[in-house]
């Protein structure tokens, strides 16, 4: 049976050639109706469109991976209703290349494509967002000591005003600010140019004209019309029966100066007017045929006026004209400062970004706009041919999430779009109500500004609106709409939620056979004031009190016997609910995920909480980066203590205490430091234990700095976490699959992090340090699958697009952020830039009117935001809304929105709406204004919550004394008795293959198999000789417990180790074309230019032979290597995985279960009959010895030639070992 498609839902599947505005609201199935938009048009019988002539823009990876899945099922399906038909066989092929994408991966496609257009290196890579904040604060601060080396005296003014301290961390953090604000734009330096030219008003008609004064008297303009309307609701009022007659003069008095501020030409005039304004006193005159309600209410309207009207005065009536201009003027010099440092920065941040060949994510898109846009001298844009080819490509482009585009990514879609010649072709899609993204600088005004604009009625421009919700009941529905008729207005968020915004159910729920309360429910938590007063942390207790009483409602819906009743669409019926039916949403995972997760666990509840955030706090990432820092630079305290006290120092508190008392008691304080007292306890100290202890941990870490040059870093980070056992450690404490997912993590990003332009330990542990200073978090690892019967805890934000039968929104009393708007220095995308004027010389600094502006325009926003974030949160609920607060002045706003009531119209008015602070003040207006039956408002306080705890301690005792009496005999009966004695000696069938590695590499692998002529140190001992040079330099070995090495900054440099000369020489070999006789001829000189571009390293350069890679080249092997290239039939550093069963892998393993084999093959080269695999050692061997090194690695040689047949498809010939210590090839027969 098919889909039955609403009338409107079959408007947007089957409209073309125009643009189309589908208004989509919560769950109105609009990617259903996207993809099968799509399905229609590519099979369409008369004008059938190819899939890859669409292009589809998501907001995420997810999502485009989600929609390109979801074409593809229903591709397969029409193929099955149509066998025959060639064209839809064609599209699944196709769809592999169609552009179902996001719009970065867009633009990286047309950056390669059009790469000459850029003068551009086409191998350029897109830099890590880590890695790029590293590269600007390198560019940042060399910029800062560039500028105090010049001595600028704006500039020295401008950091006397804006430095914090005695850093420049302040500065830096402007400077990044801007540059990140600006980037949101298509031409950052015209914004930036205009935020100078908003800078440089000088006279009052500079000011009337301004953005800023502009929305300040809008603003006044929407207040003073508000309350007019309250005012004329109160006159009624005093006029009526039984009304409050002797408050009518004042009333009229109000409203005349309300009137008048409507009426007012310009700031000068509306300034006067709120200076001047006096009141009225309130008549106290008393008759008893009034109408006690009547009269209270006109004395709220007027209390809520005359507050209205003072808070103006204060806002506006701080500056007169003079006072403005010349806080403009004090601001003008060190806000320009700022910009040209900005610009500056800009400018060597790219030149950067080109030495290195690497883009960043605001790359993509400037640069592709530059390849479809020119802007001409006069100002004008002008599509480029790139652009019309592109816009020839696409017979349409769909826009997923419309409402969360910016001005940039706007330029680029219509740029490619067919509307220049009258064929307009953009289909958008997108819910402006829950555009939440605008800390990314997204734009709704874009979303609103179309909706407007188009009509609903058939033509090029035009507008569709999906408003029947799919997903919910229609109670949860009702619910909804009750709030947001009353809080979701224009004046606030731009947004009205009339007739055509609200939702309408259009699932079927039928009925359940039993009771079932479907009703909205309102727990507010209501502190004690005493006891939260004696509490060190007054906000975690609020919050662990909310969490209790959250919990304590779980376990009532789940209970086996009366819980909530869900209904399941798989099977057709109702059940009882599960854990898995419920979600917690929180408007932020900071402190709340932790304390409800903990809670939550503590009750018995099982729950999951995948954090955002949290990684770099995780005590096992932060063990392993201490001991990195330790094996850095040894001199360093903190990390020093921090290792020792691990569970890789072993060491305790009273340990260390001793550690360092013994040593200072021995050299007072002419000797200091943690690891010169570890270094001279480990030989005299008076606890052999800990003597012990300490000479381990040092041969540890002598061992690591040594190998330090010679491994990889993620080689480095697998070493430490695994030898030292601390990887499995983690795995034995609580949650030991999420920190060994975690450490997976670190490990992971060593490995990425050697993929950016910073190489070193050093760098590694700075690039770590910088993400945690910019606040850059990878979130805790998920080990824990989402579709398992747990409470899910998450964000509101990660819970877009998702939907669940029960939803706790939590923390509605929380404060919203508005730290955006008392920033010191504030940006506006539309106002530009605006500070205090600050007067260094008279030490003064105040808020200007244009600040006062600023502050009020984006605290607006920003409230407005937080309107469209709560209904993101409200419309996840299928069946069960459920919204909990607490307020430790509940009781006060309780009373304080009920004294707002205010009946006039269906919205509540903008001057008590955007005086709230959090979700909680919204919810209490509108029920204040109006009760509704269906929501079940219920206040718990401490009472309530401690009888809860009893109920739950009590049976916790029961459990627990059942347990303390054992008497199996008596608990348990005797089937359970012979359940427990079986699996108390269970032994696992499979531990053999539990100890198996899931991925090894081949390096690995020939260690733990101890491959013939191997010994301890492997491939670290390398080059130990040459033909004709004798004994080389190897390692030293590693230092006796007795007497702990020191580190090598205190040593005399030693000879550099074989090991690094290896990577060297492999190193080069990658470098070096093969093609070019210069190289070949002489390398030498491929070698010097290799250190003169930064692609090697001067200890690199300094132990490379040259003459060795000269040998190389006149061996037939390496002939044959030269003609490969030129053919170009040469390939290097091949890396491959390859799964292979463990009994061939492993002797010792009779298994089946694969293994995953990783290695890099150093180079292979097909002739006419077949592939040849060359494999370079720079073992230390004589003459005579080939047939030992071919033993050794034999093993090895063969995984490669099974990886590269598998991988090329074709046979390997030939394969061997190039031995630069004998300077010969030798070939492996046993291949």
């Amino acid at each position: 049976m098919g889909v039955e498609w609403t009338e409107e839902q079959q408007q947007v599947i089957r409209l073309r050639n125009r643009n189309l505005l589908v208004a989509a609201a919560a769950g109105s199935g609009k990617t259903a109706v996207l993809v099968e938009r799509i399905i229609t048009m590519i099979s369409d019988e008369e004008n059938p469109v190819d899939i890859d002539r669409l292009l589809v823009v998501t907001f995420t990876k997810a999502a485009a991976s989600e929609m390109r899945e979801r074409i593809s099922k229903a591709i397969e399906k029409k193929v099955e209703e149509h066998p025959g038909s060639a064209h839809l066989q064609r599209q699944l092929t196709l769809l592999h290349h169609a552009d179902i994408t996001t719009i970065d991966s867009y633009c990286l496609h047309l950056i390669r494509n059009y790469a000459n257009e850029l003068d551009m290196d086409p191998e350029f890579r897109v830099g890590e967002e880590g890695e790029m904040k590293l590269m600007r604060a390198d560019v940042i601060r060399q910029l800062l000591e560039d500028c105090y080396a010049e001595g600028k005296e704006e500039f020295l003014r401008f950091v006397e005003c804006y430095a914090v301290g005695n850093a420049d961390g302040g500065l830096e953090d402007y400077i990044e600010q801007l540059y990140q604000f600006s980037s949101g734009y298509p031409w950052p330096e015209l914004w930036l140019e205009r935020c100078r030219e908003n800078l440089e008003a000088d006279s009052e008609e500079d000011i009337e004209k301004s953005g800023w004064m502009r929305f300040l008297m809008e603003d006044l303009a929407i207040e003073c019309a508000e309350l007019k309307e309250q005012l004329l609701y109160a006159l009624l009022q005093c006029r009526s029966e039984n009304g409050p007659y002797m408050y009518e003069d004042m009333i009229r008095d109000d409203l005349r100066m309300v009137q008048e501020l409507i009426g007012a030409k310009g700031f000068h005039e509306a300034g006067g007017l709120l200076s001047g304004q006096k009141f009225m006193r309130m008549s106290s005159k008393k008759d008893a045929a009034v109408n006690a309600d009547k009269k209270a209410l006109v004395s709220n309207i007027r209390n809520q006026v005359k507050k209205a009207l003072q808070d103006m005065k204060k806002r506006l009536c701080v500056q007169d004209m003079e006072e403005m201009l010349a806080g403009i003027r004090g601001m003008r010099e060190p806000l320009n400062v700022l910009i040209g440092l900005t610009a500056e920065f800009t400018r060597r941040f790219q030149e950067r970004k080109k030495e290195k060949n690497t883009l960043d994510f605001n790359d993509l898109e400037h640069l592709a706009l530059n390849i479809l846009v020119r802007r001409t001298e006069e100002g004008e844009l002008e599509i480029t041919d790139a652009a019309k080819e592109q816009s020839q490509t696409y017979d349409e482009i769909m826009i997923d999430e419309y409402q969360d585009s910016n001005l940039l990514q706007e330029t680029i879609l219509n740029s490619i779009s067919r509307e220049r010649l009258g064929q307009p072709n953009i289909f958008m899609v997108g819910d402006v109500k829950q555009s939440i993204y605008k800390f990314r600088l997204a734009r709704p005004e874009l979303f609103m500004e179309k909706y407007e604009k188009y009509g609903t009625e058939d033509g090029l421009y035009q507008r569709i609106d999906l408003h029947r919700n799919f997903r919910s009941r229609s109670s949860v529905l009702s619910d909804i709409n009750f709030f947001f008729y009353q809080i979701m207005t224009r004046p606030l968020g731009n947004i009205a939620y009339d007739e055509t915004a609200a939702l309408y159910p259009g699932a079927d729920y039928p009925e359940c056979g039993e009771a079932n309360d479907t009703s909205t429910e309102i727990l507010l938590i209501q502190p004690d004031k005493e006891v939260l007063a004696a509490q060190q942390d007054a906000d975690y207790h609020i919050r662990e009190l909310e969490a209790k009483a959250a919990a304590a409602r779980i376990r009532e819906l789940i209970d086996p016997q009366s819980g909530f009743m869900v209904y399941d669409r798989n099977k057709g019926c109702y059940r009882r609910a599960r854990y898995g039916d419920i979600v917690i949403i929180l408007r932020s995972f900071k402190g709340w995920a932790e304390t409800f997760l903990n809670i939550l666990l503590n009750d018995g509840i099982p729950a999951f909480a995948q954090s955002a955030s949290g990684y770099f706090s995780a005590l096992e990432v932060q063990v392993v980066l201490e001991l990195l820092r330790v094996i850095d630079n040894p001199m360093q305290d903190i990390p020093m203590a921090a290792v020792l006290k691990s569970p890789v120092g072993g060491l305790n508190s009273e340990d260390l205490a001793v550690i360092m008392g013994e040593f200072r008691r021995k050299f007072k304080r002419s000797v200091r430091g943690m690891y010169r007292a570890v270094l001279w306890y480990a030989k005299e100290g008076s606890r052999e234990a800990v003597r012990n202890k300490l000479n381990r941990f040092l041969i540890m870490l002598e061992g690591y700095r040594q190998i330090l040059p010679c491994i990889p870093l993620h080689e480095l980070v697998r070493r430490v976490m695994e030898e030292t056992g601390y990887y499995d450690y983690v795995s034995a404490m609580p949650a030991g699959s999420a920190r060994q997912a975690n450490l997976d993590m670190l490990l992971q990003k060593a490995l990425d992090f050697e993929n950016t332009s910073y190489h070193g330990l050093f760098q590694f542990i700075r690039y770590i340090d910088s993400l945690q200073k910019y606040e850059i978090d990878y979130g805790e690892a998920a080990a824990l699958g989402e579709n398992e019967d747990t409470v899910r805890i998450t964000t509101i934000h990660k819970s877009k697009g998702l939907e669940f039968p029960i939803v706790f929104v939590c923390g509605i009393g929380k404060r919203f952020n508005l730290t955006d708007s008392t920033a010191r220095i504030l940006l506006h995308p539309d106002l530009g830039m605006a500070a205090d004027y600050i007067d260094i010389e008279q030490r003064v600094k105040y808020a200007t009117l244009m600040r006062k502006a600023f502050q009020r325009r984006i605290a607006l926003e920003n409230i407005g935001e937080e309107l469209r974030v709560l209904y993101v949160a409200l419309t996840r609920a299928k069946e069960k809304l459920i919204l909990t607060g607490t307020d430790r002045y509940l009781d006060n706003k309780l009373t304080k929105w009920e004294d707002s009531f205010y009946a006039g119209g269906r919205e509540l008015p903008f001057t008590l709406l955007s005086q709230a602070g959090s979700y909680l003040d919204w919810i209490l207006m509108a029920l204040a204004r109006e009760k509704k039956p269906e929501i079940r408002l219920k206040i718990i306080d401490l009472e309530d919550i401690l009888s809860m705890e009893t109920v739950k301690r009590v049976a916790k005792d029961v459990a627990k004394e059942d347990l303390t009496d054992w008497d199996p005999c008596r608990i348990y009966a005797g089937e359970i008795r012979e359940e427990l004695d079986k699996r108390l000696k269970f032994i696992y069938p499979f531990l053999g293959e539990a100890a198996l590695h899931a991925k090894i590499s081949v390096s690995e692998m020939k260690k733990s198999m101890q491959m013939p002529g191997t010994d301890e140190e492997g491939e670290v001992r390398l080059y130990e000789q040459y033909p004709e040079e004798g004994a080389g330099a190897s390692l030293p070995d590693l230092p006796e417990a007795e007497e702990p090495a020191l580190p090598k900054f205190m040593k005399e440099e030693k000879p550099l180790v074989g090991a690094l000369r290896g990577v060297a020489y492999h190193r080069v070999l990658e470098l070096m074309d093969f093609k070019a006789p210069e190289c070949t001829g002489n390398p030498q000189s491929a070698v010097d230019s290799m250190y003169a571009s930064g692609r090697i390293t001067k200890e690199m350069h300094d132990c490379i032979r040259p003459k060795h890679f000269e040998w190389l080249f006149r061996t037939g092997i390496g002939k044959r290597m030269c003609e490969a290239a030129a053919k170009n039939a040469l390939y290097k550093e091949k890396q491959f995985v390859m799964g292979i069963p463990a009994r061939e892998l492993l002797p010792d393993q009779d298994s089946d279960e694969p293994v995953l084999v990783q290695g890099i093959i150093d180079c292979y080269f097909e002739e006419e009959d077949g592939l040849v695999l060359v494999d370079y050692k720079t073992d230390s061997i004589t003459k005579g010895q080939e047939e030992i090194l071919l033993n050794r690695y034999h093993v090895q040689l063969v995984l490669y030639k099974k990886a590269l047949e598998q991988i090329a498809g074709k046979r390997v010939k030939e394969g061997g070992i190039y031995s630069f210590a004998l300077g010969k090839w030798i070939e492996d027969s046993g291949l």
